[in-house]
């Protein structure tokens, strides 16, 4: 999602990736600030917090988890991972 704004808003992006070789060429790439923990992630955004979850399937459920566990009344989270449909 980083990559699709155009810089003309006045946002800053904190990217957390479990690998450090990903978060880190994405920050590079993008001009983003890289945390290195979950922890670090919401320590850096400032209050109210808005948090874009982009993960595959098997991973939402316990990073969702981690991230609402860190998060206050009034912080926004939006999950726009990939999520598996059981049929």
């Amino acid at each position: 999602m980083v990559r699709r704004f155009d810089g003309r808003q006045a946002h800053e992006f904190i990217v957390y990736s479990a690998t450090a070789k990903t978060r880190e060429a994405f920050a590079k790439e993008t001009g983003a600030l890289a945390a290195s923990s979950i922890d670090e992630l919401v320590a850096k955004l400032k209050p109210p917090r808005v948090v874009w979850l982009m993960v595959p399937a098997a991973a939402t459920d316990q990073t969702l988890n981690a991230v609402v566990s860190r998060l206050k009344k009034g912080d926004i989270v939006i999950d726009g991972g990939n999520s598996l449909l059981h049929r």
